[in-house]
C-alpha cells in the first residue's frame, strides 16, 4: 500500500541581511509537528515550495492526494 501524497504548505523567513547565516536569502520551511502528523496518519507530506514555474506547480498539485494549507 502506497501512502497518500499530501501537499504541506512551507513557511517563510523572507530575506534578512543582518541574519548570520543565508544573509540575504528567503527559506522556506516544513513545521516538524506538522509533517510529522501527516506522516503518522499515514500519508507522504510533500512540501509545496514556492516555485515560478506554472508547469512544475501544475504537475505537483496534480499528483498530490490532498493539501494541508
Amino acid at each position: 500500500m502506497t501512502r497518500p501524497r499530501i501537499g504541506l504548505t512551507v513557511g517563510h523567513f523572507h530575506a534578512d541581511p543582518r541574519r548570520p547565516l543565508f544573509k540575504g536569502k528567503t527559506l522556506q520551511f516544513v513545521e516538524k509537528k506538522m509533517a510529522m502528523a501527516i506522516w503518522n496518519a499515514g500519508g507522504l507530506p510533500i512540501p509545496l515550495v514556492e516555485v515560478s514555474d506554472p508547469t512544475y506547480v501544475d504537475t505537483i498539485l496534480r499528483s498530490l492526494d490532498g493539501i494541508v494549507l
